[in-house]
């Protein structure tokens, strides 16, 4: 396969969610694999999440969503 050609996205690590810091800090992360690289948008049920003080989005080797000061509720 050349460097050029486009491959559909596929979950190299699905979707999970991890906390840190006693459960101040909850971690979305998912790795993938795609040419080109897709733009990940993250959601809470229907609503968009956004970057703010308290919401941080990193894109380096995987996805990540940082949510501090949050509790995981089901």
């Amino acid at each position: 396969m050349g460097i050029s050609e486009d491959l559909p996205p596929s979950f190299t690590q699905k979707p999970q969610l991890r906390q840190e810091d006693e459960g101040n800090k909850l971690l979305f992360e998912c790795s993938l694999l795609a040419h080109p690289l897709p733009e990940i948008q993250w959601y809470r049920g229907d609503e968009k999440l956004s970057e703010n003080s308290r919401t941080v989005f990193s894109d380096h080797t995987d996805r990540t969503a940082e949510i501090y000061g949050g509790s995981r509720t089901r």
